[in-house]
């Protein structure tokens, strides 16, 4: 139920905002909000819908700690 709501409330878009955070366990929280949320069907199609892998592509390349990268290479998987 919470998923379906994260879903229908945009809140993939208002989560990705952190991903620019300055404060690493932020950006760490976020990237697992979204991990977590496409464990299902519907949660990995809404962050595809919402244009995330765009950003995460992005983000490998600005990433500068190895924890993070390894959450985005997974949430890209």
């Amino acid at each position: 139920m919470g998923r379906v709501i994260f879903v229908s409330n945009n809140l993939i878009e208002v989560t990705a905002t952190l991903f620019f955070d300055d404060v690493k366990k932020i950006r760490e929280n976020a990237y697992r909000t979204l991990l977590n949320l496409s464990e299902f069907t519907f949660g990995c199609q809404a962050v595809i819908d919402a244009d995330i892998l765009r950003v995460l592509v992005d983000k490998l390349i600005a990433e500068p700690e190895a924890e993070i990268l390894v959450l985005i290479l997974e949430l890209m998987n």
